[in-house]
Parts: C-alpha cells; structure tokens; sequence
C-alpha cells in the first residue's frame, strides 16, 4: 500500500461523518512554519502527513493530525523522534499513525498517539484510541503563514461536506 492510498482513505473517512455541511477540512502534508528558524521550539519545516480540523465552534475547533507510515523501518524511525511527535501535538488534539493493516501493533505505538489501519478495501479503522490532548490554543504566526502558503500554492485544504460531494 502506498502513502497515497493511505491519505485517500483518510479523506473518504473524514467525508463519511456526516455530522453536517463542510465540517472537516483535510489538509495534506501541514507545513508547521515558515523559514528554516526555530521558533518556540518548534521545526518550520516539519510536516504533518495529514492534518484535519473540525471548522464550527460547537465542536471546539477539533484538529486530529495523521502520520502516514507504510514501512515498519520508517515507523521505528518516527518512534525514534519524539520531537516530531512534540509538534504535531502542538496543533492537533489527537494524534495517530495511519498504516496499512497490521503494519504495527498497537502496543508499539508510544502513549501519546492512536493508531489507524486502513484495510485493502480503504476502510480506516481505529486499532487504538488516541488520547485528547490540549493543543496550544493560538496557533502561530508561523502556522497562520504556513497555511496561507499552502493555499497560495494551490494546496488548497478540502471541505468534507460529509456526502456525495467530498472532494
């Protein structure tokens, strides 16, 4: 299975909700800054594999993050670094590992962090929970200017009206 396949199924999944009209936004590959310098700790140029983000206020703004891993090796290389982990928490209330089925147990998978199958079908199923986490309320200007980017760039973020109409 490639990463492609594994975002796919991420969308659909999102679309699939139906809790109302555009209530997810699904962006692919969330750069956390701008530049290449450091601020509050935080890497500008890591990415977030898949970032998501519940759009109206009554849902409290959820943001879920997904790192994508189709081999075992660049798993244990992501395990290997907390700091990345670090980041993506600082934005997302949840955060998970997408893989293809059984890639990784859910023993493997550190505390902070859920993990998802996605299944030969394209299913997205919940193997573990992830646990809420309080993201950092503001987001940075870095952030604000990473997505002001994206959209500049035509990596515009999709509005998941939760029917027929996903893109």
């Amino acid at each position: 299975m490639k990463s492609a396949e594994v975002l796919a199924a991420l969308k659909k999944y999102h679309a699939a909700t139906r809790s109302s009209t555009h209530a997810w936004i699904f962006m692919k590959e969330l750069r956390l800054g701008t530049g290449w310098t450091h601020i509050n700790g935080i890497n500008p140029e890591q990415r977030i594999d898949a970032w998501v983000l519940h759009s109206w206020p009554s849902s409290g703004f959820i943001s879920v993050s997904y790192e994508v891993k189709v081999t075992r090796r660049d798993f244990k290389r992501e395990i290997a670094k907390p700091e990345k982990r670090a980041g993506a928490l600082r934005v997302s209330n949840y955060l998970y590992f997408a893989v293809p089925e059984r890639l990784v147990e859910p023993e493997e998978v550190p505390e902070e962090v859920g993990l998802v199958y996605v299944t030969e079908k394209g299913d997205v199923v919940i193997a573990k929970e992830a646990p809420w986490n309080k993201r950092d309320d503001n987001p940075t200007w870095a952030l604000v200017a990473s997505l002001c980017r994206s959209l500049l760039r035509g990596r515009q973020p999709v509005l998941m009206d939760g029917g027929e109409g996903a893109q």
